[in-house]
């Protein structure tokens, strides 16, 4: 992380708050990512928990090949 050279001390302070959200953040967003394609799953199966399962796996095996 470099230094942010417009508000001196604070504005490095600053700049550290801010990086921890950036980042809190974009978990956020994976965990939201995951939610949406559980509910796609759930949906395309009809609400048979044993459809569910078997596209539950495959979304998951689709999500490991995104983030490989």
């Amino acid at each position: 992380m470099g230094r942010n050279y417009l508000a001196g001390k604070n504005g490095d302070a600053i700049n550290a708050v801010l990086t921890a959200a950036g980042y809190n953040f974009s978990l956020l967003l994976n965990w939201f990512r995951q939610l949406l394609w559980l509910l796609l799953a759930w949906l395309l199966a009809g609400a048979n928990p044993r459809r569910l399962a078997h596209v539950a796996q495959k979304c998951a095996a689709v999500l490991g090949q995104r983030h490989a």
